[in-house]
């Protein structure tokens, strides 16, 4: 053994340096399956840290799931148009806030299947005015901007669905350019479609659409 202290060479039964007189100390031997525990413990407490890691990453993408999950109001009016070119009943019904429709039909005695046949028929006489001209209709829709409604106009908007216990936090009016391309038929125009959000997601403004 080596003197900690000097450095000198020493017996292994020696309790002091032979050189210095420095106390000399020996590692004590471990205890058969120390070392495997300790290193046990070492992995144990490494596999934790990733564990919490993963943990910490979920609970992030999860609370921004919660802020900005949900149907965009770009998204909205897209599949708004998409569904009405497409005749697609049940496209639009689910671009309306579903307690609005369930609230409705409670208050107003309609039933589902009477909303989507009164939707169904108005699509069918909008798609089918122009005739012919329309068989080859490409549409082009493009959102150049929004406006948030604000203040009295929104207020005004929040109560007229708290009728049907609706809860409007925001609403806005898109601006749309729609360009129409259908042989004889071209040219283009500008709309505005008017959106509100509800939870997360944003919905059609029924109220101010009719």
């Amino acid at each position: 053994m080596y003197c900690g202290n000097c450095g000198a060479k020493n017996d292994d039964t020696s309790a002091f340096c032979q050189a210095c007189g420095a106390p000399l100390t020996q590692a004590a031997p471990q205890p058969n399956g120390v070392g495997t525990a300790v290193a046990l413990r070492e992995h144990s407490a490494g596999k934790k840290k990733v564990i919490a890691v993963i943990a910490g990453v979920v609970v992030v993408l999860l609370a921004v799931w919660l802020l900005f999950g949900g149907r965009g109001y770009k998204d909205t009016v897209e599949d708004f148009f998409d569904a009405c070119l497409d005749g697609d009943v049940q496209g639009i019904i689910e671009l309306i806030p579903p307690d609005l429709i369930d609230n409705a039909m409670e208050q107003e005695g309609f039933s589902m299947g009477e909303l989507a046949s009164e939707l169904g028929n108005e699509l069918a006489g909008a798609l089918s005015y122009g005739g012919a001209l329309l068989q080859d209709l490409d549409l082009d829709v493009d959102i150049v901007g929004d406006t948030d409604i604000t203040g009295d106009d929104l207020q005004y908007i929040q109560e007229d669905y708290e009728t049907y216990d609706v809860k409007v936090s925001k609403a806005k009016n898109v601006q749309v350019v729609v360009s129409l391309d259908a042989g004889m038929l071209s040219g283009s125009d500008d709309m505005e479609i008017p959106v509100i959000k509800v939870g997360r997601s944003w919905y059609l403004d029924l109220s101010s659409l009719v």
